[in-house]
């Protein structure tokens, strides 16, 4: 930041305060028409709030990220904070670091794209969906950049290679989802016992829920068949909107997901645990990622289960559902275009949400009966 030298002076010919600052080559004039020293203060507000906004486009890029992550952390969640970080850090510092701010255009930032496509962390090619949000990540720096009068510049075509690969999803095997409603019980810690998650799972395949928006799914989501996603909790343990605008949605609980949550509040009372969510921890507080992977990996082997995530749940939703009519898979697992709550009362109302779970209900039992 620049810092301030002289102070703002009465014009009397022009009847009001005026400073002049300079930054950077950049000269500017402020004046405020207030009389006495509350114009005097405000006059130099608005030249310090100048001096502070603008950064010469001369800075080199390593300068003005700190200040781009300082801004995005009191805008966000620190998942996101630390995914940029970890960009940064891998693939656009090495890249465009050294480079002005002013000399950005779009063959730099495609350095960036092309340097992690050649240079993946772990040696496993990057995904076209990472790529992307390397690419997001990008075009938001510029926009803040811009906003600090450091560019003029607009991103518009960085383009990601034609052979970035796409992400293996991995659905569960029809023999797997029997195992996965058949059998209740998991090795945990040397000891065969009741699996404490195996409703969450069975929840999350039958409903197509991100693992995130089953751990944070409380008892005030559920309003007879209705559920309302609200959030979810991320690996960060912090209660998020979601991971994008479509995620915050609502939908009719199939026959089938009604029950598991009628056997789930069965087992937290046989348990004697109370807690506002559903499908919480031993201690009624929602599970962390880690736990609820953890418990995952240990049913899955002791069941001979494939190797699949609690996030491929959701995949497996959706593969079971292939033949159903797209617009009423997508509404209900959170990909088509976003409905508010008063959206799918009217459409239980009228029979399209009911129809989505009699069909979402028979597709499921063809496989688990």
């Amino acid at each position: 930041m620049t810092k301030r030298t002289n102070t703002a002076v009465w014009m009397e010919k022009y009847h009001r305060w005026q400073i002049n600052v300079q930054k950077d080559g950049k000269r500017k004039t402020f004046s405020c028409s207030t009389p006495g020293r509350a114009g005097q203060r405000i006059c130099n507000a608005k030249a310090d709030a100048w001096l502070d906004d603008v950064v010469s486009g001369t800075k080199r890029v390593s300068f003005l990220w700190p200040k781009y992550m300082t801004d995005l952390k009191t805008r966000s969640g620190y998942s996101h904070y630390n995914r940029y970080d970890s960009y940064w850090r891998l693939y656009i510092n090495p890249a465009i670091g050294h480079m002005r701010v002013s000399d950005l255009d779009d063959a730099r930032l495609q350095l960036v794209i092309d340097y992690a496509y050649k240079h993946p962390s772990k040696k496993k090619p990057l995904s076209k969906k990472y790529l992307e949000n390397i690419r997001g990540a990008l075009t938001n720096f510029v926009t803040y950049a811009r906003r600090m009068k450091a560019t003029a510049y607009h991103p518009e075509n960085i383009v990601i290679p034609k052979n970035a690969t796409r992400s293996n999803k991995k659905p569960m095997q029809p023999d797997d989802l029997k195992i996965l409603f058949a059998s209740d019980q998991t090795k945990y810690r040397k000891r065969v016992q009741t699996e404490q998650f195996i409703y969450a799972w069975r929840f999350a395949v039958v409903c197509g829920l991100r693992p995130g928006e089953v751990i944070g799914l409380t008892h005030r989501d559920i309003d007879g068949n209705i559920c309302t996603i609200h959030g979810s909790i991320n690996k960060f343990a912090e209660r998020t909107s979601g991971k994008n605008e479509n995620a915050l949605r609502s939908f009719v609980i199939p026959p089938l997901g009604l029950k598991i949550l009628a056997d789930q509040a069965t087992y937290m009372s046989l348990l004697n645990i109370r807690s506002k969510y559903i499908f919480p921890d031993a201690y009624g507080e929602a599970p962390s990622q880690q736990v609820y992977w953890k418990h995952w990996n240990s049913y899955r082997k002791y069941n001979g289960i494939s190797e699949t995530t609690p996030y491929e749940m959701r995949h497996t939703f959706f593969s079971v559902c292939k033949k159903l009519p797209p617009e009423l898979v997508k509404q209900m697992g959170g990909h088509g275009k976003d409905m508010d709550t008063f959206g799918v009362y009217g459409h239980a109302l009228d029979g399209e949400a009911e129809l989505t779970a009699s069909l979402v209900e028979q597709s499921f039992l063809q496989y688990i009966k």
